[in-house]
């Protein structure tokens, strides 16, 4: 039997629901559902880096008092360290203003909280809610209450996210597809796209030697969805920028 290989252009622009990030998209013909798909790979990608590292998934970290927890939510956007510094700042002073400081070291790399008038103090960076502190280089823990000062035990990383995922349940839940990630969490992931531009450059992925061929035997589907995510099957936000891959199909 003889194998036809097509290429399908997928932009999400054209879906039928969804977001940019999170979305179906349907052919506008049933033709492939008649044909079988014995594999396919994602052969290019153009998106833009328009994700924040500062997100409405990472924007909100606890601090406590000895009396009272406060749970501080930041604007999502792309910020430097000094900016995460005067951003804070504002939010410890309207609990008791000049009783806390926080400062990042450029020698260290390392966040610190000190108290100003002995005035006790702690950090709860354990809490899902709370990860935007994991940005900062504090471990998953809670802080217990000090009267001096505490300091990030990593050094904070606000590069933002290292790989772009894509997936689909529809495409990637098939037999003989390994997983392209150690976590448990990424699964049916079909493409993994590093990003290694600026912030707001554009992303190009090529794949010219075929090198992620995915196993599929089965009739390709007239639907399917596709999702973005980084590490541990957290979602992404385009920003309400659109963006577009190619698949190359075998079929027969």
């Amino acid at each position: 039997m003889s194998t036809t290989k097509k290429a399908i252009v997928i932009n999400s622009s054209d879906r039928i629901s969804g977001t940019p990030s999170n979305f179906i998209i349907q052919f506008n013909n049933n033709t492939r559902q008649y044909q079988k798909c014995t594999s396919f790979y994602v052969r290019s990608v153009m998106i833009n880096n328009s994700f924040y590292v500062v997100n409405s998934s990472n924007n909100q970290f606890i601090f406590t008092t000895s009396s009272q927890k406060y749970t501080f939510t930041i604007t999502p956007g792309n910020y430097s360290y000094s900016d995460l510094v005067s951003t804070i700042q504002p939010l410890l002073d309207s609990i008791s203003s000049g009783a806390w400081t926080i400062s990042y070291s450029n020698i260290t790399g390392y966040f610190t909280f000190v108290t100003n008038n002995s005035t006790s103090f702690g950090l709860d960076a354990s809490s899902s809610s709370s990860i935007l502190s994991q940005l900062m280089g504090f471990s998953k823990q809670v802080y217990p209450n000090s009267t001096s000062s505490i300091t990030s035990t990593n050094v904070a990383d606000l590069s933002g996210i290292k790989y772009i995922y894509i997936k689909s349940n529809a495409l990637g839940a098939v037999a003989g597809h390994e997983p392209n990630s150690t976590n448990p969490n990424d699964v049916n992931i079909i493409c993994s796209i590093p990003v290694n531009v600026n912030s707001f450059d554009m992303i190009y992925y090529s794949d010219n030697n075929n090198q992620n061929v995915i196993p599929f035997n089965d009739f390709f589907p007239n639907v399917f969805d596709i999702q973005l995510t980084s590490y541990n099957n957290n979602p992404l936000n385009t920003n309400g920028l659109e963006w577009e891959m190619v698949l190359i199909c075998d079929f027969n």
